[in-house]
């Protein structure tokens, strides 16, 4: 007996509406040869499909929880991934959960923790938040026009990380009196304190060139950045704020020197705080912006 157009409308009614296809969620290219093992020998990624043993996934989750990241191999490079669902990435929702900031700082954490964690085995150029695909043969057009630019920006950090420090001129604290003060003994003693407030920041801007001179000695690249307090930082004054380019293997000796000057904070009339390894994004531009 033949199957009538009734027949399968029927059928597809009772399948329901169908559900959009995920989309590619892209947080970077990465170099498709990860770093050596102990042997000296270059391993391969583990979602390199030609495998049939490797594990299909790099990681177990990414920006969804239990959405795992995976590689799309683009023979040279791999762009590092999760399917995510339509229902929550297309246009219309998506603009709905950006002006939901929770929804926006949970999942921008999980995303740069994805490059912290990817960065340590692998080359990966970080792609700005909420990067998106329709399908595999858009994302690979796309890196595709984009390779020799991807290429330089690969050798320009490969086996390197960024290292953020921020430098604070400290105000002084000047022991207040227990006994009452006349007039004239309170303005002088507010005078010795903007005096010694003066002293104390030209003292810290003084030692911006020993600073940087020493974070240069164990450091590839060094650009300086917008000087922004931030809400954590310490009560006083931003004067320097790096993004610092390191080899892996010299980032002992940069936390080494970073405690020394942190260490030396009082002298030079300073607070020092300093984070890393993080994604290089001083460094390189959005691979495929």
């Amino acid at each position: 007996m033949g199957v009538t157009q009734r027949d399968t409308s029927k059928r597809k009614a009772k399948a329901g509406p169908a559900i959009a296809a995920p989309l590619l969620y892209l947080y970077g290219v990465a170099a498709r040869v990860t770093k050596p093992r102990e042997s000296g020998r270059f391993e391969r990624c583990a979602t390199d499909r030609t495998d049939p043993e490797a594990s299909p996934w790099l990681l177990a989750s990414g920006v969804e929880e239990q959405v795992p990241v995976e590689a799309v191999d683009h023979g040279t490079v791999l762009a590092i991934v999760s399917r995510v669902p339509a229902a929550d990435y297309e246009e219309e929702p998506l603009a709905g959960h950006l002006r939901n900031l929770s929804w926006v700082m949970e999942r921008a954490s999980r995303h740069n923790q994805v490059l912290v964690d990817l960065g340590a085995r692998m080359t990966i150029l970080p792609c700005r938040f909420c990067t998106l695909f329709r399908h595999e043969d858009a994302l690979r057009h796309a890196s595709s026009e984009r390779m020799t630019a991807i290429g330089k920006m690969l050798k320009r950090v490969a086996g390197r990380a960024e290292w953020a420090v921020k430098v604070y001129a400290v105000r002084p604290v000047e022991k207040k009196s227990t006994t009452s003060a006349s007039g004239a003994q309170y303005f002088t003693s507010l005078a010795r304190e903007r005096a010694a407030e003066r002293s104390a920041g030209q003292r810290a801007r003084a030692s911006i060139d020993t600073i940087v001179q020493s974070i240069l000695e164990v450091t590839q690249e060094v650009v300086p950045l917008e000087l922004r307090q931030i809400a954590d930082g310490p009560t006083s004054d931003l004067i320097l704020n790096l993004a610092c380019l390191v080899d892996r293997h010299q980032e002992t000796a940069l936390k080494r020197v970073l405690g020394d000057l942190t260490a030396r904070g009082p002298e030079l009339c300073i607070a020092l705080t300093f984070s890393g390894p993080l994604p290089p994004y001083s460094f390189v531009k959005d691979p495929l912006s």
